[in-house]
């Protein structure tokens, strides 16, 4: 079943986020990463990015827990699969109304991201309501390339 598939793959890619979501916690941080001398002053800090992190952790950790719910759905419980997008819809919409990352380059990839799990999470509501393998398929496109940015993101981080 087309279901179960996409599932599998979402279980098999929403570690990157969850990794990510532990990057604002109080004990986290990348000063031993930063560049110590020549950077250009127009480069938000890595404390402004731990900074932010910090602030946007809790709804962060709501869309990485929202991946690891849907991941865990079955594709016949076809309920608890659009309870589980709507919710990745409202957490996703959540962390678009906090403060974009302070960084240029980070930025579009996590705007991407959110993007595409908004994206991906109507589509997903979309199909199990219509019970569409058609549907599905547009819906997992999203879903692959937030999960695919979500781990670019995660490298940048934690590069």
């Amino acid at each position: 079943m087309h279901i179960d598939r996409r599932l599998a793959l979402i279980s098999a890619a929403v570690g990157s986020i969850v990794v990510l979501a532990g990057c604002g916690a109080a004990t986290t941080s990348r000063t031993g990463n930063a560049p110590t001398t020549n950077a250009p002053a127009s480069t938000p800090s890595t404390a402004s990015v731990s900074d932010w992190m910090t602030s946007v952790s809790t709804d962060y950790s709501a869309v990485a827990n929202d991946w690891t719910t849907i991941a865990a759905q079955s594709g016949a419980d076809l309920s608890g699969i659009i309870a589980a997008c709507t919710q990745l819809s409202t957490d996703v919409q959540t962390l678009q109304s906090d403060a974009p990352l302070p960084n240029p380059t980070m930025n579009p990839v996590y705007q991407d991201a959110l993007t595409n799990s908004a994206l991906f999470a109507t589509g997903c509501v979309n199909a199990a309501t219509d019970v569409s393998a058609s549907e599905l398929e547009a819906a997992g496109q999203y879903q692959t390339k937030a999960l695919s940015d979500f781990d670019q993101l995660n490298g940048m981080l934690t590069g």
